[in-house]
């Protein structure tokens, strides 16, 4: 188990991939992670997740992001992953035991879980399941609470979603 209390990350730079863990996760495992007051400042950045800014064929179980967080960024935004994704279908994403609180603030694509579920395969290549978002989300367009969108059409099972949701389009 790794606990990180009061972790900040700020990007001055409008760059893409950026995360707590990592900007790009690819083909790998997480688990029992914790982030408790997480702060991510990347106005003007793309890609941007609590934790992992991308995250590509990922299994990952038993992450966190509690206490007083927040993600601040502009497009492809969550609390836990900016997006997830697969890129074929043997290798898949798996999300599950999964929790949020932090709010969120960007422009689209965002939500308080993942900004953008995208798999180009169709649904049998991942699932979030068992897995929730509690925080305040407020953007502009593609706004969601728990997806801000689902591309792939990836399946969810026995998750949860409250809190404030603020924008133009969702």
């Amino acid at each position: 188990n790794l606990t990180f209390r009061d972790f900040s990350l700020t990007d001055n730079n409008s760059a893409a991939y950026i995360g707590a863990i990592a900007g790009l996760f690819d083909d790998g495992t997480l688990n029992h992670v914790r982030f408790i007051n997480l702060t991510v400042n990347a106005s003007g950045a793309a890609y941007v997740g609590g934790v992992i800014g991308i995250a590509t064929n990922i299994n990952m179980s038993e992450v966190e992001v509690s206490g007083t967080s927040s993600v601040i960024a502009d497009t492809y935004v969550g609390a836990l992953i900016g997006i997830l994704s697969s890129d074929d279908v043997s290798n898949y994403s798996q999300i599950q035991n999964c929790s949020s609180n932090a709010s969120v603030t960007a422009g689209s694509y965002i939500s308080g879980f993942i900004g953008n579920a995208d798999s180009p395969f169709g649904p049998a290549v991942g699932f979030i399941k068992n897995s929730y978002s509690t925080g305040n989300v407020t953007g502009d367009v593609y706004v969601g609470q728990f997806l801000g969108t689902d591309s792939g059409e990836i399946p969810v099972e026995n998750n949860f979603a409250t809190g404030t949701v603020s924008g133009n389009s969702y």
